[in-house]
């Protein structure tokens, strides 16, 4: 019987305001999973709390410019927090081997610019204003998706950044301090948002259940 962290029940939030309630019960499926699957669920007792606004400011030739994670050179206001996947599934997520530095392939896409292979499609993350319009979104993706942290009594099958996954209860975590682990809201107003982080927005993963794949939070700029 396969058993589900849920990191987030689909139309309530769950950010700072129920610290650990979504993700900390895990009930069981209706059936029993007829095959052994990945499942990654966004791990919201440690993401609440992490969020943080600070002012950094950027050339026009480095990688956060190029690859997008800020929108233009000089000095962006940058919202920053965690990011912590757990696969709660049966079965580990492993990407395989990366292909030769220069090339891209399966999940992989060889960034020029970082000179690294990302795993596209990640994660995403967005900013809503009060009528739930998004007015800015984060560019982060995965360079080194690999067991970070167990969370779960479980053995770690080591994968890597030359060979990325992670195994049954353990995750995968990108701190607020990592560069691109932010979204720009330069220019925002003052005001109440709503910060929503998103792990593989378009099923493109294995991935057995994307209901628990959000996470949202208030943030006040």
């Amino acid at each position: 019987m396969r058993w589900l962290a849920i990191a987030c029940v689909l139309g309530v939030a769950c950010g700072d305001n129920a610290h650990g309630a979504a993700d900390a019960a895990r009930v069981p499926d209706a059936a029993p999973d007829a095959l052994a699957q990945p499942d990654l669920a966004l791990v919201g007792s440690q993401m609440d709390g992490t969020t943080s606004i600070d002012v950094a400011t950027f050339g026009s030739a480095d990688c956060e410019v190029v690859d997008g994670c800020v929108g233009g050179a000089g000095a962006r206001t940058l919202l920053r927090f965690d990011t912590v996947a757990e696969n709660v599934g049966t079965a580990d997520l492993d990407l395989g081997a990366k292909p030769p530095a220069g090339s891209s392939a399966g999940y992989y896409q060889w960034d020029t610019c970082a000179g690294k292979h990302l795993v596209i499609g990640y994660v995403t993350q967005t900013v809503s204003d009060a009528t739930g319009a998004v007015v800015a979104t984060g560019h982060k993706e995965a360079f080194c998706l690999e067991d970070t942290e167990q969370v779960e009594p479980r053995a770690s099958h080591d994968y890597t950044c030359d060979h990325m996954g992670i195994s049954v209860g353990w995750a995968d975590v990108y701190p607020h301090d990592t560069s691109c682990q932010w979204v720009d809201v330069t220019g925002l107003g003052s005001g109440t948002y709503t910060l929503t982080v998103t792990v593989d927005p378009n099923n493109a993963l294995p991935d057995a259940n994307p209901a628990n794949n959000a996470w949202t939070t208030a943030i006040t700029l």
